[in-house]
């Protein structure tokens, strides 16, 4: 039997370009993983993150039992939320474990807004300084979520 070669980056565009049925093929020839973007290609967005999750999108005014100045922070709070789910991909941080590290960006406040500075992780430790809601499961995506989703993070973190 003759074997066919080809490089991955065709099989993207020819995916990327297929319609349903040419995907399906695809995705039975090579496995549905070889196309599926990082977490940090597909997810750029808080309405990205509620279509991985398969989730119904909800608006600031869903909020409005809320007192006025308490919205927008809640709405935030759950857009982030939510993003970071997305992001951890199923992972759940176990709290029973000070050994796993969890990790989270830092922010510093800087003249009249809230900059990225870096990031840390907390382990272990008998203090609390960010919720158990919001930390990722690498480094290097408290990272990016922090840089990428920093609007989001602004308006619950500030006044």
């Amino acid at each position: 039997m003759e074997t066919l070669e080809i490089n991955k980056a065709n099989a993207l565009t020819a995916h990327q370009e297929a319609n349903e049925k040419g995907k399906k093929l695809l995705e039975n020839l090579f496995g549905k993983k070889v196309f599926q973007l990082d977490v940090k290609s597909r997810i750029t967005s808080y309405e990205d993150a509620c279509e991985e999750l398969e989730r119904e999108q909800i608006e600031l005014s869903d909020f409005n039992f809320l007192p006025a100045k308490d919205r927008e922070a809640a709405f935030g709070f759950h857009q982030i939320t939510t993003i970071i789910e997305a992001y951890n991909e199923g992972w759940q941080p176990d709290w029973t474990d000070s050994n796993e590290t969890k990790y989270y960006p830092w922010f510093r406040l800087v003249g009249s807004g809230v900059g990225f500075s870096y990031d840390v992780y907390g382990c272990g430790d008998s203090h609390t300084y960010v919720g158990s809601r919001l930390v990722l499961k690498s480094s290097d995506l408290a990272i990016h979520v922090g840089k990428t989703f920093i609007d989001i993070y602004n308006k619950f973190l500030t006044l």
